[in-house]
């Protein structure tokens, strides 16, 4: 196998880090051909950070205007790594320009069978959402208006 910098070494996750503000997951980075000792070895290096479990931001990348709510999404993931969490309520307000209010927490929605335990500046309300009801952004979605 012919030798790969770190740099070059971290094109593969990168190109997924890109869609999600900087950030990949650790079953994202298996997919790219990284396992947990290149994941360490990058985190050791100072190439990725880890932000989270299972949670990884590459440094090279700039940091998102939306940052909290990306690494939420992924924070969210199943076991198939589908992102579960859905920006709702006065947060999804603030998203769509209807309000200047600004939430002291993070509301999101996930589906009723949701079981992770709740992260401190987040509030989960359960409801199982239509896709109709739901908005893709980069990185994270939110409830339409």
């Amino acid at each position: 196998m012919p030798y790969r910098g770190s740099r070059a070494a971290l094109e593969r996750p990168r190109t997924v880090a890109v869609t999600q503000g900087g950030y990949v997951t650790s079953k994202q980075a298996a997919r790219a051909g990284y396992g947990p000792s290149h994941l360490a070895y990058h985190v050791s290096a100072k190439n990725l950070e880890r932000v989270g479990p299972w949670v990884y931001r590459l440094e090279l990348l700039p940091i998102s205007e939306h940052d909290e709510l990306i690494r939420l999404a992924l924070w969210s993931r199943d076991r198939s790594d589908q992102p579960q969490a859905v920006v709702s309520h006065v947060s999804a307000l603030v998203e769509h320009g209807l309000t200047r209010s600004l939430p002291d927490v993070v509301h999101l929605t996930v589906p009723r069978r949701y079981r992770k335990p709740v992260l401190a500046g987040v509030r989960l309300h359960r409801c199982d959402l239509e896709r109709e009801d739901i908005e893709q952004r980069a990185g994270y979605s939110v409830t339409t208006p």
